[in-house]
Formats: C-alpha cells, sequence, structure tokens
C-alpha cells in the first residue's frame, strides 16, 4: 500500500496594530444592481482581458483558508480561525468587526449570535461579495442527514443576516473552501475514507447555484497522499491542479516507502458547456508541499507555485517554479538555490524565508519570467507592538500583486498560542516596503 507524506505547508507572514470596534460602514456606492454581461473569451486573451470586477473571482485574494475583499472603499477580511467578519475603510483607516451595535461585545464570544459581523464559519472561513451582498458558510439545524451546513448572505453593514440554502450533497463534499464565480460557489474537500476496508483519502471539486443551490461534482479522486486542490477563475474556466507523492512499492512496509516524485495535474472546467478536460499531467522530483498554487496568465501561460520545493536528495534546496507545456510540466526557473516558502501572485511569485529567532526577513519576488522584481529584507520588529505579548505564529497566505501585497498572519499573545489574527498591506514604494496594519483581531 503506498502512502502519501504530508508535506506540512509552512504558513505565513508579518505585523499589526489593534483593529476598533467602531461601526461598520455603510454599503458601498454602486455595489449593487444589474450585472454586466460577463467579458466572451476566445484563445489568446490574457486574464486581464476576460476579467469582470463585478461577476469574477479575484485570483490575488484566493489562498488557503483567508478571506480578503477590496472594494473600492473598504476591505473585507475573514480570518482564518474565526467566526467573524471585518472590514476595513480606506479613507479613514477605521476598522473592527463588521457590526454597529455600540454595546455589542463582538468577537469575545465564541458564539454571538446577535453581532452583526458574527458568521457562524464552520469548515470553510470564506466570505464572497457578489451583487452588492456577502456570501458565507454557516452552521444550521441539522437536516434529516445530519447536514448542518449552509449558504448565508448578509449586506456589507453586517445587517439582514439570511440563509439561503442548506448544502444537499454528501458530507464528502461540503467545501472547505468557497469562491463565487459568475453566478456559482465552488469549492474543494479532502477527506478520509474507507474503500474495501482500506483507508485512503478523497478529494473533490464541486460548485453550486449561488441562488437555488444546485450541486454540481466537477472532479474527484483518490488515493494514499492528501490532494488539497487550489483553483483559479479564467472567464469561462475554472482551471484546478492536483498533486500526490509518488511512492515506491517496498513489500507492504508502508512506512519505509520511498519517496519518488510528486505528481502534477491540472483540469480545466468550462463553465458553459459543463465539460471537463484535463490540460497537463507531469511529475517533478521535488517534494513541493501541498496546495501549489496556479496562476493562468494565458491559455498558453499557465504557472505553478509550489509552496515550498526541495531537490530529492533533501540536501540542496530547490525552491522552483513550474510552466505547463505541450501539456507537461517542466521547470521554468528557481531561486538560485535558496530554500523557502512561496506564494503566486498577480505577476509573479514571492519566496519569503521567516526565521522566529531573526528580526529581518529576507524577501524576493520574481515576475513570470524569472527576472528580479524586488529583493530585501523586511523588518519584522513591529511584531512586538501588534498585540500584548506578542510573537509570531504562523504564515497563512501572502496575496496580492508584485507592488502591492497583503500577508495574513497569526500571532501568539500574552503567552497563548494563536492569540491574534493579522493582515498587513506591504506597498513596495521606490524599493523599499511601506507596512500598514489593516487588522488586528482576536480568535473567537
Amino acid at each position: 500500500m503506498k502512502k502519501g507524506v504530508l508535506f506540512a505547508e509552512v504558513l505565513f507572514l508579518l505585523l499589526f496594530a489593534f483593529v476598533s470596534c467602531g461601526k461598520a460602514p455603510t454599503p458601498d456606492s454602486g455595489a449593487a444592481g444589474p450585472l454586466p454581461i460577463p467579458k466572451p473569451y476566445s484563445p489568446g486573451m490574457t486574464y486581464a482581458d476576460v476579467y469582470t470586477t463585478e461577476t469574477d473571482f479575484d485570483n490575488r485574494f484566493g489562498r488557503t483558508f483567508v478571506s480578503l475583499i477590496e472594494t473600492e472603499e473598504t476591505y473585507f477580511f475573514h480570518p482564518t480561525h474565526s467566526g467573524y467578519e471585518y472590514f476595513c475603510d480606506k479613507l479613514s483607516g477605521e476598522s473592527g468587526v463588521l457590526c454597529g451595535k455600540p454595546e455589542c461585545t463582538h468577537d469575545k464570544t465564541a458564539d454571538n449570535a446577535e453581532c452583526g459581523g458574527f458568521t457562524n464559519g464552520i469548515a470553510a472561513n470564506t466570505v464572497n461579495l457578489y451583487q452588492g451582498k456577502l456570501y458565507y458558510l454557516g452552521d444550521a439545524p441539522p437536516d434529516e442527514l445530519g447536514n448542518r451546513t449552509a449558504v448565508y448572505r448578509m449586506n456589507t453593514d453586517g445587517t439582514e443576516h439570511e440563509r439561503l440554502f442548506r448544502l444537499r450533497c454528501d458530507a464528502a463534499y461540503i467545501p472547505q473552501r468557497l469562491d463565487c464565480h459568475r453566478g456559482r460557489l465552488y469549492g474543494w474537500n479532502c477527506t478520509e475514507t474507507v474503500t474495501d476496508g482500506v483507508p485512503e483519502q478523497l478529494w473533490s471539486v464541486s460548485c453550486f447555484d449561488i441562488e437555488t443551490g444546485e450541486f454540481k461534482l466537477i472532479c474527484e479522486g483518490r488515493g494514499y497522499s492528501t490532494v488539497m486542490p487550489t483553483l483559479f477563475y479564467f472567464g469561462k474556466y475554472v482551471y484546478i491542479c492536483a498533486s500526490w507523492g509518488l511512492h515506491s512499492e517496498t513489500g507492504g512496509n508502508a512506512d519505509a516507502q520511498e519517496w519518488i516524485g510528486t505528481n502534477i495535474r491540472i483540469y480545466r472546467w468550462d463553465i458553459d458547456k459543463a465539460e471537463l478536460e484535463t490540460v497537463a499531467d507531469g511529475v517533478v522530483d521535488s517534494m513541493i508541499g501541498l496546495m501549489p498554487a496556479i496562476w493562468v496568465e494565458a491559455e498558453d501561460r499557465i504557472y505553478i507555485v509550489p509552496k515550498v520545493a526541495l531537490t530529492l536528495d533533501g540536501e540542496r534546496p530547490e525552491t522552483a517554479v513550474y510552466m505547463i507545456r505541450d501539456g507537461g510540466i517542466e521547470k521554468l526557473f528557481d531561486f538560485d538555490g535558496r530554500s523557502g516558502n512561496l506564494d503566486a501572485l498577480d505577476g509573479g511569485v514571492i519566496l519569503y524565508d521567516f526565521d522566529r529567532e531573526k528580526e529581518m526577513m529576507p524577501v524576493c519576488i520574481k515576475d513570470f519570467t524569472g527576472a528580479i522584481v524586488y529583493e530585501g529584507k523586511w523588518d519584522m520588529r513591529l511584531l512586538r507592538s501588534l498585540a500584548p505579548g506578542a510573537s509570531f505564529c504562523s504564515f497563512y497566505a501572502v496575496m496580492g500583486d508584485t507592488q502591492t501585497l497583503y500577508c495574513s498572519m497569526l500571532l501568539n499573545a500574552n503567552g497563548k498560542r494563536g492569540g491574534a489574527n493579522c493582515l498587513i498591506r506591504c506597498r513596495l514604494t521606490d524599493g523599499e516596503p511601506e507596512m500598514t496594519v489593516l487588522f488586528v483581531t482576536e480568535n473567537s
């Protein structure tokens, strides 16, 4: 029996100041109203050509279990391990839980349904903005099958929460992340199952109509390695990246099996035709970690960005970016032997190497040609001022583009692990990082 290596992703970054408990923002002007017709697609078009702000998922912010939404006036942020939605007014800088009740305790309790910003997030702590409303997964009374998951929506000022529909599907397909794109909610799931008495992993990608809740299974797979798919939304297409470790057979001794490579497979789902095709399938000789990201710049420019990569012998680190070419997977460029963690950005890739014992973090950003856009060190001493007794715990995601980055991280505070979720914005101005604290939250 093959046994997958659970290669834990080393999570993400940076710095923060306390959020206030001020009033929630009023709905953004012009957020609702008739939707434009999504841009058509023809071969050769780029992501910028097909992207429609009002209808399409913003791939800059589709990372792990963190939700970030940017409008002209406001940021909305839903951190990992939190049941609350947060906002930040761009003009005033005011931020806090998305609730206008002056006496509300906001995120001070784990179950606070009276709070306007409480979403009661369960498996998928992700929130989407569509037609002027925020959509999210929440808990509901169990149905006849024991399913407690439902889709909710609310106004962008935290008012008028309503349950739209329950997720009518097998529990194995309940999303662990949920993204809204062109009137549908897409999600993936990875769970343990048993087939003929043998434990294995089941992964899947599915979608739900945002108004009716109609369920559609797009693809699924089984095996002995953990597969946590990543998705990219490109006009009328949804690209899906799935990867798993390959191991040699060693006479039934699972612990002695030898790792021999990573299989990467890219699918493309045609929304209009409801058809799935395999775009590429190949094996690379690096451990790329869970949830490698993809960035689709055009139909013939699809990039694969691992969370982390090591060479097969494990002696010389190699952090590499890959590209699809003629249906196969080939190495595009690396970071000159430097190790670290990576994230895909709009226009390039960031490599960062955080050492909790050091105050400066090496950072390198390259565009998709391999040219260096930025190289330097970020000062991490700001962490000390973000919360009482604050220290770094782990990163969740770095998002954005090569000039404006958003860093989501978890802090320890007052000696307690996971005391605060943090989000900062980093603008590269004249080659220097300009850090702005957007949020520091309490874990619920």
